[in-house]
């Protein structure tokens, strides 16, 4: 939902500020590393996560310049520098795990039901 572009995620996005923050960081991190973070993300789904439950990797495409990235992230492998990056940014996270919200799961139900349905008329 954006938050690991460099166009960054909506305002609508319900994740906490703090993990808005940390996402930015993220992608400034990618950015010095002269990286993509977008490159970055898909490589470590593809790589990385190796979860047999999870049967597929939904990205967006709009132009070929951005199928040929994805189709490079999808079938090269990772160098060691990829994976200090990965080690950071799960660092990054888990460091911040202390503090509320490194999800954002059930907020907008939340917000949902704080909804006064008397105000509709």
């Amino acid at each position: 939902m954006g938050l690991f572009t460099a166009r960054g995620p909506p305002d609508w996005h319900p994740a906490s500020a703090n993990v808005k923050t940390i996402a930015k960081n993220v992608v400034d991190l990618a950015t010095n590393m002269g990286k993509s973070v977008e490159e970055l993300s898909l490589s470590y789904s593809m790589h990385c996560l190796k979860n047999n439950s999870i049967a597929s990797t939904l990205v967006s495409m709009p132009n070929e310049d951005i199928l040929q990235k994805n189709l490079t992230a999808a079938t090269t492998t990772i160098a060691k520098a990829e994976l200090h990056f990965y080690e950071k940014v799960t660092k990054m996270f888990s460091e911040s795990e202390s503090s509320p919200k490194c999800h954002w799961e059930g907020v907008e139900l939340a917000e949902y039901r704080k909804f006064d349905c008397s105000r509709i008329k």
